[in-house]
């Protein structure tokens, strides 16, 4: 159940002012980085943002697939 709740990569999060974004990196010291619905990128404090239950495996997969080529 832990691992459902922590932040992942293609997770659908929900910021302080309302906005949603799509999760596309975090790193170790609780930064998370994503991509709104709009297009714009940005970078929060893992504590701020909540998780809207969704979640997009092939944000995931397209980013692997960058790394590989």
């Amino acid at each position: 159940q832990e691992k459902e709740e922590e932040i992942q990569v293609g997770d659908e999060i929900e910021t302080p002012s309302g906005l949603n974004g799509y999760v596309v990196n975090f790193t170790d010291d609780e930064l998370v980085h994503y991509v709104s619905s709009e297009g714009r990128f940005g970078t929060m404090g893992m504590s701020a943002v909540s998780k809207t239950g969704r979640h997009f495996s092939e944000i995931a997969e397209v980013l692997q697939k960058m790394k590989e080529s």
